[in-house]
Formats: C-alpha cells, sequence, structure tokens
C-alpha cells in the first residue's frame, strides 16, 4: 500500500448521522438508570409476613418427619456406569501400593542453593540455643485456712 493511501485512509472522516449524538445521550442516560435502579433492587430489602416463618418451619418438619421422604432416601440407587466396579476392583488388587511407599520413601528434594548459608549462619551467629528443661518444677503454695 503505498503512502499516500495509507495517509488517505487514516485521515477519512465521516460526519455521523444527524440523530446519532441524540441517540447516544439517550443510551447513556439510560444506562444510568439501569445502574441506580439495579443497586435499588439490589438493597431492597422485603419484611416477610409474621406467619410465613411459621408456615415454612412446619411444611420442613412435615417433610422431614415423614416416613415417606426417609423411605426415599433410604432406598435411592444409583447405578454407576458399566465397568466401574471392575476398573475399582482391579486398581485396588493391582494398584501400585508398593509402588507408591518407595517413592514416598526414596523421595528427595533438593534445597535452595542459600539454604546451607542461612543456617550457618544462624549457628555462627553465636545465638545460645533455648533449653526446654524435661521436668518442671512446681512451687506449691499452702493456704492455712
Amino acid at each position: 500500500m503505498s503512502n499516500d493511501l495509507k495517509n488517505k485512509m487514516y485521515d477519512y472522516e465521516v460526519a455521523p448521522p444527524v440523530a446519532m449524538w441524540e441517540n447516544i445521550s439517550l443510551s447513556l442516560d439510560e444506562s444510568a438508570l439501569q445502574k441506580d435502579l439495579s443497586k435499588k433492587l439490589y438493597d431492597h430489602e422485603a419484611t416477610p409476613p409474621s406467619t410465613a416463618w411459621n408456615k415454612i418451619a412446619d411444611e420442613l418438619d412435615q417433610t422431614f418427619h415423614s416416613t415417606a421422604f426417609r423411605d426415599e432416601v433410604l432406598d435411592m440407587e444409583i447405578q454407576p456406569p458399566t465397568g466401574t466396579w471392575d476398573s475399582i476392583s482391579l486398581q485396588l488388587d493391582e494398584g501400585p501400593q508398593e509402588d507408591f511407599s518407595k517413592k514416598m520413601y526414596e523421595y528427595e528434594v533438593v534445597p535452595p542453593a542459600n539454604t546451607w548459608q542461612e543456617i550457618v549462619g544462624v549457628l555462627d551467629a553465636g545465638q545460645t540455643a533455648l533449653v526446654i528443661p524435661m521436668r518442671k518444677t512446681y512451687n506449691k503454695i499452702f493456704r492455712i485456712a
């Protein structure tokens, strides 16, 4: 593309239709109204009638205390996909139990390069180590009444 054509395309301006700016302004005003409306709806609280909570509690009590609901939950059975139990038993029987314990036993982590220097620095700082006594002595307080 020649530079003249590029500059011509870059500098090209088209005047928008006459009513366009009014439509844009109206749209912006409506979006501000919707923002205020959504905030009002978000912050709105409604107090339920005084009997609502009692009715809800009664309905829940009836649902949870009915034997039909309990029996339905106890008797519920979901069939796993075909081959799932075979796959589980195969994994349990031939699983990598020995390999896993061996991997955990032989696992090593290389510490960051400056770790040993920091340990030596702390040890060479001359701070005495805290000694935790093996036996604690208690001072008994006698009261004579």
